[in-house]
């Protein structure tokens, strides 16, 4: 398979390089710095140390630019001080390495993607990530609709984090017999952690598979969507996580928009009982006739157990709170108000608050991460950022934000304040 990979992005390098001669090439790079000053559970601050570099290249393949390759090499540096141990992280990835096709005929657009790229569900929450792959989409007058299939074995796994259950893979059998009819002891069922001394650690084998169709303009301006999504471990004890979601979304005035999606969770560890759950998102957006403001509701449902009802489980990490812990969007709920203005051209300052309730029902999130059944979650939390970004010239920004967690219980062991400190630099 590595072999194989090797060759396959090696002669769509030489190919693209081939056309550099006859259509535009264009090419860049970044240098981006992060510095994170936050508590840690003894509530002193602790430094957060993160750079990175990366390098893109794009190779136009026809006159109009609609077809082409791009791809882009990153690495990225962090030294995080905040545990009880300095962790020092190296990575070396490329996180985009896509030849896009597109033709447009008298039905419509179609388009094909092959590489490494960025899929998301239709949420957004459950599956949001890159991986290697396949899209092949048609855009139409009165329907969209797209296929997608990846690969995530040949990842980074420093840099994409795929959710597994510690809790269920500690209780496994003594052996599992895989997909393929491989017998695997104990010692090879473990719960998935990358190695943080290695450059490039491969990440779990997941096959990825996605359907989506959009009715566009259905009526009134709405656009409804409609997505099936499956992952499928295919080594060690299988893990299936499957979203079946709809979504609407459009203008309810000129200035004032709106989306909501449902997505029904199925999933399924080992062969075992299949569980149901939901996720449920909806954002109110109104746009103010001045300085580019933007406000923005946000409400947002991952169920928890409640008897036959299991709790929502997501493929991709991505955090809900900006607690000291990372909480996942399971057994959870939130609401609250964003916004982003631009004064002047130049500067970007946005906001957010959130109130965040426990969904979890008979699921204790503490005892998932180790932290004993009387510390779940709090009934309720409250949370805010505010950041600030200035783009002195046109290759180089700064900024600065906040952002504070507070348990609505008194407790602290969820709480944290973090202060980030941004430097960018294009060239």
């Amino acid at each position: 398979m590595k072999k194989f990979t090797k060759k396959m992005f090696a002669a769509l390098g030489i190919f693209a390089l081939s056309a550099s001669g006859v259509f535009a090439l264009d090419f860049g790079g970044l240098l981006d710095n992060s510095t994170v000053f936050k508590t840690n559970a003894e509530q002193n601050f602790k430094l957060d140390q993160k750079n990175s570099a990366s390098f893109w290249v794009r190779q136009s393949l026809n006159k109009t630019g609609s077809n082409y390759f791009i791809a882009e090499a990153i690495y990225n540096f962090e030294k995080d001080f905040s545990g009880e141990e300095t962790v020092t992280t190296n990575a070396l990835d490329s996180d985009l390495f896509k030849l896009v096709l597109n033709k447009n005929t008298s039905a419509g657009l179609f388009s094909l993607s092959a590489g490494r790229f960025f899929y998301c569900d239709l949420s957004g929450l459950a599956y949001s990530q890159t991986a290697d792959g396949l899209l092949l989409s048609f855009n139409g007058n009165r329907i969209e609709a797209s296929l997608y299939g990846a690969y995530t074995g040949l990842l980074n796994a420093q840099n994409v984090k795929i959710l597994t259950s510690k809790v269920q893979a500690k209780d496994h059998p003594a052996s599992e017999t895989d997909i393929f009819g491989q017998t695997h002891t104990v010692e090879d069922n473990y719960f998935f952690e990358p190695d943080k001394d290695a450059l490039y650690d491969l990440a779990e084998k997941y096959v990825i598979g996605s359907a989506m169709v959009s009715f566009p303009n259905l009526f009134a301006g709405q656009t409804l969507n409609a997505q099936v999504l499956g992952t499928f471990r295919v080594e060690h004890e299988g893990y299936t996580r499957v979203y079946a979601g709809l979504g609407l979304n459009g203008p309810i005035t000129g200035t004032i928009f709106y989306n909501i999606s449902s997505t029904l969770g199925i999933d399924n560890y080992n062969g075992e009982s299949t569980h149901f759950s939901n996720l449920t998102v909806a954002n109110l957006i109104y746009y103010l006739p001045f300085a580019s403001t933007r406000l923005q509701l946000n409400g947002s449902f991952a169920s928890g157990e409640y008897g036959d009802f299991g709790s929502f489980k997501g493929f991709t990490e991505i955090n809900a709170t900006c607690s000291l812990m990372d909480v996942q969007y399971e057994g959870i709920a939130k609401c609250g108000l964003s916004f982003s203005m631009k004064p002047v051209r130049t500067l970007t300052f946005s906001g957010a608050a959130d109130l965040v309730f426990d969904a979890s029902g008979d699921y204790y999130r503490g005892e998932a991460a180790g932290l004993g059944s009387d510390k779940e979650m709090s009934s309720v939390g409250f949370q805010y950022s505010a950041g600030l970004a200035w783009q002195i010239v046109s290759d180089v920004m700064v900024g600065a934000d906040v952002s504070q967690y507070f348990d609505g219980d008194g407790s602290d062991y969820l709480d944290k304040t973090a202060f980030t400190i941004k430097a960018a630099l294009s060239f």
